[in-house]
Protein backbone atom coordinates (compact mmCIF):
# COMPACT_ATOMS: atom_id res chain seq x y z
CA UNK A 1 0.00 0.00 0.00
CA UNK A 2 1.34 3.71 -0.94
CA UNK A 3 0.67 6.72 1.22
CA UNK A 4 0.82 10.28 0.27
CA UNK A 5 2.39 12.15 2.39
CA UNK A 6 -0.98 13.65 4.00
CA UNK A 7 -2.46 10.21 4.56
CA UNK A 8 1.00 9.50 6.19
CA UNK A 9 0.95 12.66 8.28
CA UNK A 10 -2.29 12.02 9.53
CA UNK A 11 -1.53 7.97 10.26
CA UNK A 12 1.49 9.56 12.86
CA UNK A 13 -1.25 12.02 14.84
CA UNK A 14 -3.32 8.85 15.54
CA UNK A 15 -0.88 6.88 16.91
CA UNK A 16 0.50 9.83 18.67
CA UNK A 17 -2.58 10.60 20.19
CA UNK A 18 -3.37 6.95 21.09
CA UNK A 19 -3.20 6.18 24.74
CA UNK A 20 -0.94 3.24 24.13
CA UNK A 21 1.42 4.64 22.04
CA UNK A 22 3.63 5.52 25.42
CA UNK A 23 4.25 2.47 25.88
CA UNK A 24 4.85 1.21 23.11
CA UNK A 25 7.28 4.10 22.25
CA UNK A 26 9.42 3.29 25.29
CA UNK A 27 9.13 -0.19 24.82
CA UNK A 28 10.38 -0.55 21.02
CA UNK A 29 13.17 2.85 21.33
CA UNK A 30 10.97 4.78 18.36
CA UNK A 31 9.20 7.80 17.95
CA UNK A 32 6.42 9.21 14.82
CA UNK A 33 9.18 10.77 12.88
CA UNK A 34 11.07 7.66 12.08
CA UNK A 35 8.10 5.73 11.14
CA UNK A 36 7.91 5.45 7.24
CA UNK A 37 4.82 3.94 5.41
CA UNK A 38 5.41 0.68 5.99
CA UNK A 39 6.12 0.73 9.58
CA UNK A 40 3.59 3.26 10.40
CA UNK A 41 0.79 1.29 9.28
CA UNK A 42 2.38 -2.08 11.25
CA UNK A 43 2.59 0.07 14.07
CA UNK A 44 -1.16 1.31 13.98
CA UNK A 45 -2.18 -2.34 13.57
CA UNK A 46 -0.66 -3.32 16.74
CA UNK A 47 -2.38 -0.52 18.73
CA UNK A 48 -5.73 -1.52 16.53
CA UNK A 49 -6.33 1.91 14.84
CA UNK A 50 -8.33 1.88 11.76
CA UNK A 51 -5.99 3.08 9.00
CA UNK A 52 -8.45 3.20 5.83
CA UNK A 53 -10.67 5.28 7.86
CA UNK A 54 -7.73 7.87 9.09
CA UNK A 55 -6.20 7.98 5.84
CA UNK A 56 -9.55 8.42 3.99
CA UNK A 57 -8.33 5.99 1.03
CA UNK A 58 -9.77 2.39 -0.18
CA UNK A 59 -6.09 0.89 -0.05
CA UNK A 60 -6.16 -2.65 1.96
CA UNK A 61 -3.72 -2.53 4.68
CA UNK A 62 -3.25 -6.26 4.27
CA UNK A 63 -1.30 -5.55 1.07
CA UNK A 64 1.02 -2.80 3.19
CA UNK A 65 4.39 -4.90 3.98
CA UNK A 66 4.52 -5.38 7.51
CA UNK A 67 7.05 -5.62 10.52
CA UNK A 68 6.43 -7.90 13.56
CA UNK A 69 5.71 -6.00 16.52
CA UNK A 70 6.91 -7.79 19.54
CA UNK A 71 4.69 -7.40 22.60
CA UNK A 72 6.08 -4.93 25.82
CA UNK A 73 8.00 -6.75 28.64
CA UNK A 74 5.86 -6.99 31.59
CA UNK A 75 7.12 -4.51 34.28
CA UNK A 76 9.57 -2.06 33.08
CA UNK A 77 11.11 -1.29 36.31
CA UNK A 78 12.26 -3.16 39.26
CA UNK A 79 10.04 -1.65 41.42
CA UNK A 80 6.00 -0.71 40.89
CA UNK A 81 4.95 1.09 43.90
CA UNK A 82 7.84 4.11 42.66
CA UNK A 83 9.08 5.71 39.52
CA UNK A 84 12.41 5.78 38.08
CA UNK A 85 14.54 8.50 35.83
CA UNK A 86 15.35 6.57 32.28
CA UNK A 87 16.86 8.02 29.51
CA UNK A 88 15.14 7.44 26.19
CA UNK A 89 16.48 7.45 22.56
CA UNK A 90 15.21 10.03 20.66
CA UNK A 91 11.92 11.06 21.08
CA UNK A 92 10.27 14.50 19.22
CA UNK A 93 8.13 16.16 21.09
CA UNK A 94 4.45 16.32 20.64
CA UNK A 95 4.75 20.13 19.50
CA UNK A 96 7.50 20.10 17.10
CA UNK A 97 5.67 16.59 15.70
CA UNK A 98 2.67 18.05 15.04
CA UNK A 99 4.51 21.11 13.50
CA UNK A 100 5.74 19.29 10.88
CA UNK A 101 2.93 16.74 10.38
CA UNK A 102 1.26 20.00 9.95
CA UNK A 103 3.40 21.64 7.05
CA UNK A 104 3.60 18.34 5.26
CA UNK A 105 0.12 18.07 5.01
CA UNK A 106 -0.22 21.53 3.76
CA UNK A 107 2.68 21.57 1.07
CA UNK A 108 0.80 18.33 0.00
CA UNK A 109 -2.66 19.96 0.07
CA UNK A 110 -0.92 22.27 -2.35
CA UNK A 111 -0.04 19.42 -4.61
CA UNK A 112 3.41 20.09 -3.63
CA UNK A 113 6.46 18.21 -5.40
CA UNK A 114 6.51 14.33 -4.24
CA UNK A 115 10.50 14.01 -3.75
CA UNK A 116 10.73 17.63 -2.49
CA UNK A 117 8.66 16.42 0.94
CA UNK A 118 10.45 13.66 1.53
CA UNK A 119 13.83 15.48 1.42
CA UNK A 120 12.13 17.68 3.60
CA UNK A 121 10.61 15.20 6.20
CA UNK A 122 13.96 13.42 5.86
CA UNK A 123 15.91 16.59 7.29
CA UNK A 124 14.15 17.22 9.86
CA UNK A 125 14.11 13.69 11.27
CA UNK A 126 17.80 13.67 10.69
CA UNK A 127 18.54 16.98 12.91
CA UNK A 128 15.77 15.44 15.46
CA UNK A 129 17.65 12.34 15.67
CA UNK A 130 20.63 14.25 16.99
CA UNK A 131 18.60 15.75 19.86
CA UNK A 132 18.26 13.01 22.36
CA UNK A 133 16.11 14.53 25.13
CA UNK A 134 15.06 13.02 28.60
CA UNK A 135 12.01 11.92 29.96
CA UNK A 136 10.78 10.00 33.80
CA UNK A 137 8.43 7.76 33.44
CA UNK A 138 6.55 5.48 35.63
CA UNK A 139 6.35 1.34 34.83
CA UNK A 140 3.40 1.90 32.34
CA UNK A 141 5.47 4.43 29.87
CA UNK A 142 3.68 7.53 30.96
CA UNK A 143 5.52 10.49 32.02
CA UNK A 144 5.65 12.40 35.07
CA UNK A 145 5.96 15.84 33.99
CA UNK A 146 7.74 17.71 31.11
CA UNK A 147 10.15 16.57 28.71
CA UNK A 148 14.08 17.74 29.12
CA UNK A 149 15.98 19.06 25.99
CA UNK A 150 19.00 18.12 24.96
CA UNK A 151 20.98 21.12 25.93
CA UNK A 152 21.42 19.96 29.69
CA UNK A 153 23.95 19.09 32.15
CA UNK A 154 25.55 15.69 31.90
CA UNK A 155 25.16 14.93 35.95
CA UNK A 156 21.05 15.82 35.48
CA UNK A 157 20.19 12.71 34.97
CA UNK A 158 22.28 11.21 38.16
CA UNK A 159 20.49 14.20 40.09
CA UNK A 160 16.61 13.07 39.02
CA UNK A 161 18.09 8.89 39.91
CA UNK A 162 19.13 10.58 43.31
CA UNK A 163 15.96 12.61 44.00
CA UNK A 164 13.53 9.93 42.76
CA UNK A 165 15.45 7.38 45.20
CA UNK A 166 13.28 6.75 48.37
CA UNK A 167 14.60 5.53 51.74
CA UNK A 168 12.82 2.74 54.03
CA UNK A 169 10.17 5.77 55.28
CA UNK A 170 9.37 6.44 51.26
CA UNK A 171 10.72 10.07 51.62
CA UNK A 172 12.43 11.31 48.74
CA UNK A 173 16.85 11.07 49.28
CA UNK A 174 18.08 14.64 49.54
CA UNK A 175 21.01 15.93 47.29
CA UNK A 176 24.06 18.56 47.62
CA UNK A 177 25.17 19.76 44.48
CA UNK A 178 28.85 21.21 45.12
CA UNK A 179 30.18 23.04 42.39
CA UNK A 180 31.59 26.86 40.88
CA UNK A 181 29.83 29.66 40.04
CA UNK A 182 28.33 29.69 37.08
CA UNK A 183 27.67 25.56 36.74
CA UNK A 184 24.35 25.55 36.30
CA UNK A 185 23.39 24.35 39.78
CA UNK A 186 19.71 26.42 40.20
CA UNK A 187 18.97 25.26 36.58
CA UNK A 188 19.29 21.94 36.83
CA UNK A 189 17.46 22.01 40.39
CA UNK A 190 14.25 23.72 37.98
CA UNK A 191 14.85 20.80 35.09
CA UNK A 192 15.04 18.09 38.04
CA UNK A 193 11.71 19.24 39.06
CA UNK A 194 10.17 19.71 35.81
CA UNK A 195 10.86 16.36 34.66
CA UNK A 196 9.33 14.86 37.90
CA UNK A 197 6.26 17.19 37.84
CA UNK A 198 7.07 18.53 40.91
CA UNK A 199 6.85 22.43 41.94
CA UNK A 200 10.00 24.04 42.19
CA UNK A 201 10.69 27.00 44.62
CA UNK A 202 14.76 28.51 45.06
CA UNK A 203 15.53 30.11 48.07
CA UNK A 204 18.71 32.05 48.37
CA UNK A 205 21.31 32.49 51.95
CA UNK A 206 19.14 32.82 54.66
CA UNK A 207 20.68 34.12 58.24
CA UNK A 208 17.92 34.52 59.99
CA UNK A 209 15.06 31.78 61.18
CA UNK A 210 11.82 33.19 59.65
CA UNK A 211 13.62 33.31 56.22
CA UNK A 212 13.13 29.48 56.10
CA UNK A 213 10.41 28.72 58.28
CA UNK A 214 8.27 31.80 58.13
CA UNK A 215 6.31 34.10 59.90
CA UNK A 216 3.14 35.47 61.62
CA UNK A 217 2.21 39.15 61.14
CA UNK A 218 0.32 41.79 63.35
CA UNK A 219 -3.00 40.19 61.81
CA UNK A 220 -1.88 37.15 63.01
CA UNK A 221 -1.37 35.61 59.21
CA UNK A 222 0.87 33.17 58.66
CA UNK A 223 3.06 33.64 55.92
CA UNK A 224 4.98 30.43 54.64
CA UNK A 225 8.11 29.96 52.43
CA UNK A 226 8.90 27.43 49.31
CA UNK A 227 10.34 25.20 52.42
CA UNK A 228 7.60 24.94 54.15
CA UNK A 229 4.92 24.98 51.35
CA UNK A 230 6.99 22.64 49.80
CA UNK A 231 7.22 19.91 52.67
CA UNK A 232 3.87 20.01 53.20
CA UNK A 233 2.62 19.60 49.72
CA UNK A 234 5.51 18.14 47.84
CA UNK A 235 7.82 19.49 45.41
CA UNK A 236 11.33 20.48 45.38
CA UNK A 237 12.72 23.53 47.25
CA UNK A 238 16.37 24.57 46.22
CA UNK A 239 18.41 26.16 48.83
CA UNK A 240 21.21 27.88 47.26
CA UNK A 241 24.28 29.34 48.52
CA UNK A 242 23.47 26.91 51.93
CA UNK A 243 27.36 26.89 52.59
CA UNK A 244 26.91 30.53 53.25
CA UNK A 245 24.06 30.33 55.50
CA UNK A 246 24.06 31.49 59.29
CA UNK A 247 24.68 28.18 61.48
CA UNK A 248 21.47 28.65 62.94
CA UNK A 249 19.35 27.99 59.61
CA UNK A 250 21.41 24.68 59.27
CA UNK A 251 20.74 23.38 62.82
CA UNK A 252 17.04 24.18 61.97
CA UNK A 253 17.25 21.74 59.04
CA UNK A 254 18.15 18.92 60.66
CA UNK A 255 15.22 17.89 62.14
CA UNK A 256 12.69 18.32 59.61
CA UNK A 257 15.23 17.30 56.51
CA UNK A 258 15.70 13.33 58.94
CA UNK A 259 12.62 13.02 61.05
CA UNK A 260 10.19 13.84 58.84
CA UNK A 261 8.76 16.18 60.93
CA UNK A 262 8.13 20.30 60.87
CA UNK A 263 7.40 22.88 63.64
CA UNK A 264 5.67 25.81 62.47
CA UNK A 265 6.25 29.27 64.21
CA UNK A 266 2.27 28.96 64.42
CA UNK A 267 3.04 25.58 66.80
CA UNK A 268 1.83 23.58 64.24
CA UNK A 269 3.95 20.22 63.78
CA UNK A 270 3.22 19.02 59.49
CA UNK A 271 4.76 15.83 58.26
CA UNK A 272 7.18 15.68 55.35
CA UNK A 273 5.30 14.98 52.41
CA UNK A 274 6.74 11.97 50.29
CA UNK A 275 7.34 14.33 47.51
CA UNK A 276 9.39 16.55 49.65
CA UNK A 277 12.68 16.96 47.80
CA UNK A 278 15.76 19.41 49.29
CA UNK A 279 18.47 20.00 47.05
CA UNK A 280 21.10 22.40 48.11
CA UNK A 281 23.40 23.83 46.57
CA UNK A 282 27.03 25.42 47.24
CA UNK A 283 30.35 26.40 45.87
CA UNK A 284 32.10 24.07 48.43
CA UNK A 285 31.59 21.10 50.20
CA UNK A 286 30.97 22.90 53.44
CA UNK A 287 34.21 22.51 54.65
CA UNK A 288 34.45 26.41 54.65
CA UNK A 289 35.92 28.87 53.01
CA UNK A 290 38.38 28.66 50.03
CA UNK A 291 40.42 31.24 48.03
CA UNK A 292 38.15 31.58 45.82
CA UNK A 293 34.68 31.20 47.94
CA UNK A 294 36.18 33.04 51.09
CA UNK A 295 32.45 33.39 52.28
CA UNK A 296 31.88 30.37 52.76
CA UNK A 297 30.97 28.69 56.23
CA UNK A 298 32.30 25.74 57.53
CA UNK A 299 29.21 23.25 58.03
CA UNK A 300 28.16 20.92 60.58
CA UNK A 301 28.65 17.20 60.06
CA UNK A 302 25.54 15.85 60.59
CA UNK A 303 23.83 18.53 58.53
CA UNK A 304 25.82 17.32 55.46
CA UNK A 305 24.54 13.87 56.43
CA UNK A 306 21.51 14.82 55.28
CA UNK A 307 22.21 14.93 51.75
CA UNK A 308 23.92 13.01 48.99
CA UNK A 309 26.65 14.90 47.44
CA UNK A 310 27.17 15.05 43.50
CA UNK A 311 29.99 17.20 42.07
CA UNK A 312 28.67 19.71 39.87
CA UNK A 313 31.60 20.87 37.50
CA UNK A 314 32.07 22.97 34.53
CA UNK A 315 30.49 21.35 31.40
CA UNK A 316 32.20 22.97 28.20
CA UNK A 317 29.96 21.78 26.04
CA UNK A 318 27.03 22.75 27.37
CA UNK A 319 28.67 26.37 27.72
CA UNK A 320 28.91 26.61 24.11
CA UNK A 321 25.47 25.63 23.66
CA UNK A 322 23.81 28.02 25.86
CA UNK A 323 26.52 30.77 24.58
CA UNK A 324 25.75 30.23 21.17
CA UNK A 325 29.42 31.52 19.75
CA UNK A 326 31.82 28.91 19.91
CA UNK A 327 34.72 30.69 18.91
CA UNK A 328 34.47 33.12 21.96
CA UNK A 329 33.35 30.43 24.26
CA UNK A 330 36.95 28.26 23.34
CA UNK A 331 38.85 31.77 24.57
CA UNK A 332 36.57 31.79 27.59
CA UNK A 333 37.72 28.03 28.17
CA UNK A 334 41.35 28.60 27.03
CA UNK A 335 42.10 31.31 29.62
CA UNK A 336 40.39 29.46 32.41
CA UNK A 337 42.63 26.39 31.96
CA UNK A 338 45.49 29.27 31.45
CA UNK A 339 44.55 30.43 34.88
CA UNK A 340 43.88 26.97 36.72
CA UNK A 341 47.84 26.01 35.45
CA UNK A 342 49.29 29.06 36.64
CA UNK A 343 47.70 28.58 39.76
CA UNK A 344 45.37 31.69 39.79
CA UNK A 345 42.72 31.91 42.32
CA UNK A 346 39.98 33.38 40.06
CA UNK A 347 36.38 32.95 38.53
CA UNK A 348 36.36 32.33 34.95
CA UNK A 349 32.61 31.07 34.81
CA UNK A 350 30.42 30.01 32.22
CA UNK A 351 28.69 33.11 32.40
CA UNK A 352 31.67 35.09 30.98
CA UNK A 353 30.77 32.80 28.04
CA UNK A 354 27.25 33.45 27.66
CA UNK A 355 27.18 37.02 28.58
CA UNK A 356 30.15 38.21 26.30
CA UNK A 357 28.48 36.30 23.30
CA UNK A 358 25.65 38.35 24.11
CA UNK A 359 27.27 41.45 23.97
CA UNK A 360 29.39 40.15 20.92
CA UNK A 361 26.35 39.61 19.38
CA UNK A 362 25.01 43.66 19.95
CA UNK A 363 28.16 44.07 17.72
CA UNK A 364 30.84 44.55 20.85
CA UNK A 365 34.56 44.24 19.71
CA UNK A 366 35.62 40.48 21.34
CA UNK A 367 38.93 42.56 23.05
CA UNK A 368 36.31 44.74 25.13
CA UNK A 369 34.14 42.23 26.28
CA UNK A 370 37.09 40.08 27.56
CA UNK A 371 37.96 43.03 29.38
CA UNK A 372 34.50 43.11 30.69
CA UNK A 373 33.90 39.55 31.67
CA UNK A 374 36.75 37.33 32.38
CA UNK A 375 39.83 39.58 32.64
CA UNK A 376 37.72 42.35 34.56
CA UNK A 377 39.37 43.07 37.67
CA UNK A 378 42.76 41.11 37.13
CA UNK A 379 46.01 42.84 37.38
CA UNK A 380 48.50 43.02 33.98
CA UNK A 381 50.68 40.09 35.32
CA UNK A 382 47.24 37.77 35.53
CA UNK A 383 45.96 39.43 32.28
CA UNK A 384 49.50 38.00 30.74
CA UNK A 385 49.07 34.51 32.35
CA UNK A 386 45.43 33.79 31.22
CA UNK A 387 45.30 35.79 27.71
CA UNK A 388 47.73 35.11 24.95
CA UNK A 389 48.31 38.45 23.68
Amino acid sequence: MTLTNADRAALRRAIAAHPDWPAYRRTHGVDTSSLGASRALDVARHLGIDTAHITNTQHQIEDAETMPAPTAPNGLFNTAARPAAVARPAFVAPSVQSAMDALLAALSAQQGSGEALEALTSRVETLEAQAPRLLVVNEAGEAWGAELPPTRHPMLETLILTVSARDLSGNRINAWLAGPAGSGKTTAARMAADALGLTFGPMGAMSQAHELLGFVDANGTFHETPFTRAYRAGGVCLLDELDSADASITLLLNGPLDNGLLTLPTGEVIERHPDFVCIGAGNTWGNGATAEYMGRNRLDGAFLDRFAGLDWGYDEALETALAGNAEWSGRVQAARRRAAKAGLKVLITPRASIRGAALIRQGLDADAVARMTYLRGLTPAQICQVEVL
